[in-house]
């Protein structure tokens, strides 16, 4: 099987670097800090194994936790161990994971479609290969998740076409091993719980199905097969995770579905979101990394939608019509239907409405309605043959839609490296994006903050002699979104954050904080500004000290230490040291390996003549780390001073 395929698989492997081969010098983009990164738990490597099958995936700001995808940090841990924590490797090895992808659904299709000639195989996986769409799931590191959920499907598939062809029991534990690790990767592989049966039917249909016992018992015993994989991931969650970390806090301009809770908004957005996609993968030429409010509609139907319903008519009508042909067309129409129907927010509301990632799955049912046309057209109109057969592709043969058929490729392919140049680095795809898409609110939230990240980290991706003009940029950003939707608390908050530390003008910033803390006051960040705004302006000091206890209460990983120095030198100014000590020794129980506060800590004790006390601080100290700055000095004084006593 090998050596008959071989120069096929190579051939998938050289599409897959031609068209990404240029992400692999890119650096990290949007959210890749999730899964991959130096802080992230996968720079353990091996080591970290245990730890991610016990933890969620992602993490928001606020410390919030959601998603078990395992199998992602897996991948970055085993990449980790062997090649280092290099981001280059990484983006290597999701090209190797996208041929992958393509060589699994080219031995799926194999199965599939035994009748069908290997050149109408080839040329779905080649259609498949040059969505332009697939660029975010191939650029973006976060993403693998998508790529991993797609092979483990596809050999789900594999698996299950070999055991419907020899009727073999081992089949069946390994086909729901291969499903749990789908759903392990990412959910996009649950529309399988009725593709599978589908596919099943679909190939034992007759003209008595209805009555046939066997078939309903066989379809019965597959359902229960992939359901266990379902619920052995669910319990498996409930004992290895900690379901008190479990919350995800969305933003209206994520998703409004999830404040709007009227079923019509749904029917809505259903269609306007199945309309967007059937035109990205038509047009893809505004691709963005997020859409979101107010580029998607979900109170009124656009366009898109109009596309979107009739879409959704001609799915039906031929899913209906083509069931009893079989034929390619209506795999096309149900691998399509099913895995976008995740995405459409009528089930369930998807964060930022759509996703050129969500369109990954349903892509390859995509291609095959896409390469049924091209040969329906061809056969019915050019060749004017009266029966339509698969059974060999001949439009290839034809000069001139050879010629039409390459230069679409070739229109993919810029569209391809293109995308995939601005995916490079997260501040310079912000930047394309925003201007594609100036109506949606977290473009303009992601370039303005990546701006102030650049600055604050001197990363040297933005020149320092144009610092001012890249912060007024941020702030322009900040006010457009704040403009599309006033209820944006992450905009009233960047907003304040820059009077504050770039302007220095604290009192413009308190209207902006407090109108973000009555939207949400459970960001850290947040409540920490508003004590410092009040600690700069003198106002409401006795507030200071509320807000930094709630700050701290949100900080769920008591890893942030901002509030301790604001409360340090508020009762330095008010020589309020007592105060400042026992504040700081009311939260070391809890955080006994910081060494911040240890520092705090002692200067306090110091001020307050407590230089025993100061010494013991230091000490401990001393003990997380040797090597902090000027603190030996300093505890070599105070002992000397002491001993003077």
């Amino acid at each position: 099987m090998k050596q008959k395929y071989g120069k096929i698989y190579l051939l998938l492997i050289s599409i897959a670097f031609l068209l990404y081969g240029n992400t692999i010098k890119n650096e990290y983009a949007l959210d890749d800090e999730f899964v991959v990164g130096q802080n992230s738990i996968t720079n353990k490597g091996i080591k970290a194994i245990p730890k991610i099958l016990t933890s969620y995936h992602a993490k928001d700001e606020s410390g919030n936790e959601y998603e078990y995808r395992p199998m992602v940090k897996i991948s970055y841990a085993l990449e980790v161990q062997f090649f280092g924590n290099n981001v280059h490797t990484h983006h290597f090895f999701n090209v190797i994971y996208y041929a992958l992808c393509l060589i699994l659904l080219f031995r799926m299709l194999l199965l599939l479609f035994e009748n069908y000639s290997l050149q109408t195989i080839l040329w779905i996986v080649i259609v498949f290969a040059f969505i332009p769409l697939h660029s975010e799931v191939v650029a973006s590191l976060k993403n693998r998740d998508v790529l991993l959920s797609f092979i483990f499907s596809m050999l789900t598939l594999i698996v299950f076409l070999k055991w419907l062809r020899y009727q073999r029991f081992y089949y069946l534990p390994i086909l729901a091993l291969l499903f749990l690790l789908a759903l392990a990767s990412k959910f996009d592989a649950l529309p399988l719980l009725a593709v599978v049966p589908l596919i099943y039917i679909q190939k034992r249909s007759s003209n008595n199905i209805f009555s046939n016992k066997k078939i309903w018992i066989n379809v019965l015993m597959i359902i229960i097969t992939l359901l266990i994989a379902f619920i052995l991931l669910k319990k498996g969650q409930k004992i290895l995770l900690d379901q008190s970390l479990k919350q995800r806090v969305f933003n209206y301009f994520e998703n409004p579905l999830y404040f709007e809770k009227e079923w019509k908004y749904r029917i809505i957005a259903m269609f306007n979101t199945l309309g967007f996609y059937i035109w990205m993968l038509l047009v893809p030429l505004k691709m963005a990394c997020y859409y979101g409010y107010n580029v998607i509609l979900v109170k009124s139907i656009d366009a898109w939608g109009i596309i979107g319903v009739l879409s959704f008519i001609l799915l039906a009508y031929f899913f209906f019509k083509k069931y009893k042909e079989k034929d390619l067309l209506w795999y096309g129409v149900v691998f399509f239907s099913l895995h976008i129907s995740m995405f459409l927010n009528f089930v369930k509301p998807v964060p930022g409405i759509v996703a050129d990632r969500f369109a990954f799955a349903p892509s390859f049912g995509w291609s095959m309605m896409l390469v049924y046309l091209v040969e329906w057209i061809n056969q019915k109109f050019i060749l004017k043959k009266k029966i339509f057969s698969f059974s060999n592709i001949e439009w290839w043969m034809q000069t001139r839609i050879k010629f039409y058929v390459l230069f679409y490729l070739l229109i993919c392919t810029i569209l391809i490296w293109y995308r995939n140049y601005e995916w490079r680095y997260k501040l310079y795809l912000y930047e394309a994006d925003v201007k594609k898409y100036p109506e949606s609110v977290k473009l303009h939230i992601l370039y303005g903050s990546q701006i102030i990240i650049e600055y604050m980290q001197n990363s040297g991706k933005l020149p320092l002699s144009e610092r001012d003009r890249y912060l007024q940029i941020a702030f322009d950003e900040f006010h457009k979104g704040l403009a599309i939707d006033s209820s944006c608390a992450s905009c009233l908050n960047n907003i304040a954050f820059l009077y504050m530390n770039w302007k220095k003008d604290y009192a413009t910033s308190i209207p902006y904080l407090l109108k973000s803390y009555r939207l949400d006051s459970t960001r850290k960040e947040l409540l920490n500004n508003i004590a410092i705004a009040y600690f700069k302006t003198g106002r409401n000091k006795d507030t200071i000290e509320l807000f930094l206890r709630k700050s701290l209460k949100y900080d769920k990983d008591k890893t942030y230490e901002i509030p301790f120095d604001v409360m340090r030198e508020y009762c330095k100014q008010e020589k309020k040291y007592q105060k400042g000590i026992d504040f700081i020794q009311q939260y070391l129980s809890e955080r006994p390996n910081s060494v911040f506060l240890y520092y705090a800590l002692g200067e306090l004790q110091i001020y307050n003549g407590d230089t025993a006390d100061a010494i013991q601080s230091y000490e401990k100290l001393l003990q997380l780390n040797p090597n902090y700055p000027q603190v030996a000095k300093l505890l070599k004084e105070l002992r000397e001073r002491d001993k003077d006593k």
